[in-house]
C-alpha cells in the first residue's frame, strides 16, 4: 500500500520535533528490528514487516533519542493498518527504509 501526497492532508509541523496526526491516521511508535537510516521528522519510510514491504511512503512524525537506547520512530499509520503495525513493532520485526 502507498501513501502519496493525493491521498494525505498536508502534515502541519506543531513544533520543532513533532508532525500533527493527519486525519484517519494513528500515531504507532516503534523501534527498528535492524539498523536505522538517519530519520527526520517529516521523512517518509517504508515499513517492512517478514522481508515484505507492507506500508509505504509513511510520514515520521517524531523520533525520541534516548541515551544508550535505539531512536523510537513514531509513524502517522492508516486506521486500518495501525492494529497491524503495532503488533510488529511490540514483536521487533519492523524495519524501516528511507525513502528518498
Amino acid at each position: 500500500m502507498s501513501f502519496n501526497d493525493e491521498k494525505l492532508a498536508p502534515a502541519v509541523l506543531q513544533s520543532a520535533s513533532r508532525y500533527e496526526i493527519p486525519e484517519g491516521f494513528r500515531a504507532v511508535a516503534m523501534q527498528s528490528a535492524g539498523p536505522l537510516p538517519i530519520l527526520q521528522n517529516g521523512n517518509h519510510v517504508d515499513v517492512i514487516i517478514d522481508s515484505a514491504i507492507v506500508l509505504e511512503q509513511v510520514l515520521v512524525i517524531d523520533i525520541a533519542e534516548q541515551s544508550g537506547r535505539q531512536a523510537t520512530i513514531v509513524l502517522a499509520v492508516p486506521v486500518e493498518n495501525s492494529a497491524m503495525i503495532a503488533n510488529a513493532a511490540a514483536l521487533g520485526v519492523v524495519s524501516l527504509v528511507l525513502v528518498g
